[in-house]
């Protein structure tokens, strides 16, 4: 089958397509997914650069989160599933993931995709909604009325979780850093129901302009996205000089959600948190299927987003590639950094796969 390959993890990592890596054989509680899409994203990136090697598989390995497909063979002991069956499924970074032609997903990281919903806007808000959905429902727990600050709301994440907070009923700060993630948060807003208070950061800065949006009192909770691409000269790490900013931009008693693996706050900053009050938890999407428990939440979740997008109370951007345009793709999503980024596979089932 036809697979992006990683032959070596790091920040110049190589990858390629291959024709002919071998079609995987579904276990006892897998099914055999024929891949339609599967979505690109800033996890990737990370795995690409080597930042989870301790978590991913020995090169060369198939990368890639995020998958939706058809149900083509199922294992031995799996029950709830049909061949033929439409669905979704978050891969865990320590199989074989979703950049290819067929995917053995586990049965308790896969759930069922409505007719409706098209393979590529389901793979686009997988990865991004399941993210936005526990921190603000698991990690957050953010009630109606409260104020969420979504940092980058023009990214693969943040227009997802603008969405889904203003779902919730929370009042939706974002923020821009070009003309070009302004002008597209406000076509979101045009195209779905949702209203975000944009903060211009060419303009003013992100603490002046959340005093600003809550008349000094500072944002109930944060919810952080790291950029896609890294500081030049910066030895490959994230830019977190502005950690502090996101401290003070915190209300007493805020709670601030990071995705940010390394993030090495000083003392000064500690203080501030406790003198606030404040929470800090690390967000993780990939905690769900790397555990092995409380599955029935997480299933859960990902229903919930397909039922989201079925009703179309949850609209994704989506920029297509196929899957032979990987490098292509790689390159939208940390130059561009608008929207999500999704493969889209064709192929036909070998007959020979079948026995």
């Amino acid at each position: 089958m036809r697979a992006v390959v990683v032959t070596n993890a790091a920040e110049d990592a190589s990858f390629q397509v291959q024709r002919d890596f071998p079609i995987p054989v579904p276990g006892r509680f897998q099914v055999l997914v024929q891949v339609r899409a599967c979505a690109l994203t800033p996890l990737d990136l990370q795995v690409l650069r080597g930042t989870w090697a301790a978590i991913t598989p020995p090169t060369p390995f198939v990368p890639g989160c995020g998958v939706a497909g058809v149900v083509c063979r199922l294992g031995a002991d799996v029950e709830g599933f049909d061949v033929g069956d439409e669905v979704v499924a978050l891969c865990p970074l320590d199989v074989c993931g979703a950049f290819c032609e067929f995917s053995a997903q586990s049965i308790t990281n896969t759930v069922k995709k409505p007719a409706v919903v098209s393979h590529d806007r389901a793979a686009s808000a997988l990865v991004a909604g399941v993210r936005a959905y526990t921190a603000l429902h698991s990690l957050l727990r953010v009630i109606p009325g409260e104020s969420v600050l979504v940092c980058r709301g023009a990214s693969a994440y943040g227009h997802i979780a603008i969405q889904l907070a203003s779902l919730v009923g929370a009042r939706v700060i974002t923020t821009a850093s070009t003309p070009e993630e302004a002008n597209f948060i406000c076509s979101l807003q045009a195209h779905v129901d949702v209203r975000a208070l944009v903060i211009d950061l060419t303009k003013e800065s992100l603490v002046a302009g959340v005093m600003r949006l809550t008349d000094g009192r500072g944002v109930d909770t944060i919810l952080e996205d790291l950029p896609c691409v890294h500081v030049p000269g910066g030895g490959g790490k994230p830019d977190l000089s502005e950690k502090v900013d996101f401290i003070r931009c915190l209300a007493v008693h805020g709670r601030w959600a990071t995705c940010t693996p390394s993030l090495r706050l000083d003392e000064h900053e500690t203080r501030l948190l406790m003198l606030k009050g404040a929470s800090l938890c690390f967000l993780f999407e990939q905690s769900w299927v790397l555990a092995g428990y409380e599955q029935g939440r997480f299933l859960h979740i990902m229903s919930h987003l397909m039922e989201r997008l079925a009703q179309e109370q949850l609209k994704p951007y989506t920029k297509t590639f196929l899957l032979e345009q990987i490098r292509e793709a790689h390159q939208s999503l940390r130059v561009d950094q608008l929207g999500s980024v999704v493969l889209t596979v064709n192929t036909q089932f070998p007959r020979t796969a079948l026995h």
